[in-house]
């Protein structure tokens, strides 16, 4: 049987199914695939970062045996998306207006626009600035989820639960921003990793992304690689049918681990 790709990253490719709601990944990327199964079981309990922000997840496991580059390969069942990326290559570019932005007819921003713009007492201007204060909030997150995930490098599980903690629970007076570089820096990153997801979550357009990092990182899984083209649309249902237009990742992208029972999690094989 012959799948279609729908398109290749790094480490894998993601293929079409007979079921339009279903897609699967075949990934050499092992954070992916674990991170894949926490997020399923997540899912099973019904936590609520499952629910809205994020795509759904049918099941994960390595092939035995299968090895391209002398890396395991895992595949990824999940719930299939549309109008994804950016469409950054696309010619046809077109203007946001009110937020200054160009973006490719078929990008997700561009869908979600369309729709947000016909919410009551959203006129274009409106939409177009909270698009553009919500790709702010995205890139400030990035910003200090870069920081602090180079300073996990070397750390042990009970430091960066202890840096979590303190960086959620503390103030801005406690965390200046200039300590990113000094002994502190993880808890200082995290911090403002707390404080960005915020933004997010009062953002009319980002607030099921932002609740998706929020919640992660309360749980102890900092999502440090979710940029505009791991965005996306998913098929609303039921009561879910009044979200659509609200973008989710569709792509988590490097998770760190703060907290060591995630470590534990294994994948299993098919």
């Amino acid at each position: 049987m012959l799948f279609r790709s729908l398109g290749c990253g790094h480490y894998g490719c993601v293929f079409a199914t007979r079921d339009d709601d279903v897609v699967f990944k075949l990934t050499t990327d092992g954070s992916e695939a674990q991170l894949s199964v926490i997020l399923l079981d997540m899912q099973k309990r019904a936590y609520a970062v499952t629910r809205r922000g994020l795509v759904r997840y049918h099941g994960t496991w390595a092939l035995p045996g299968e090895r391209h580059g002398g890396r395991v390969i895992y595949v990824v069942v999940r719930q299939a998306a549309h109008h994804v990326g950016m469409d950054d290559f696309n010619p046809r570019q077109v203007s946001v207006p009110g937020s200054g932005l160009k973006v490719g007819p078929d990008s997700w921003l561009w869908y979600g626009y369309r729709l947000m713009n016909t919410f009551p007492g959203v006129g274009p201007a409106t939409a177009g600035a909270h698009i553009a204060e919500f790709g702010a909030n995205l890139m400030e997150f990035l910003r200090f989820a870069s920081v602090a995930r180079a300073r996990c490098v070397n750390r042990d599980w009970d430091s960066r639960w202890a840096a979590l903690q303190r960086g959620v629970k503390g103030d801005d007076e406690e965390f200046d921003i200039k300590g990113l570089k000094g002994r502190d820096a993880l808890a200082t990153a995290l911090h403002y990793c707390h404080l960005s997801a915020g933004h997010l979550l009062n953002n009319p357009f980002g607030v099921y992304v932002g609740a998706v990092l929020a919640e992660l990182l309360l749980r102890g899984i900092l999502l440090a690689d979710v940029h505009a083209n791991n965005l996306g649309h998913i098929r609303r249902t039921g009561a879910d049918r009044r979200l659509e237009g609200q973008p989710v990742i569709i792509d988590p992208g490097h998770a760190v681990l703060l907290k060591k029972e995630w470590s534990r999690i294994e994948v299993p094989e098919i």
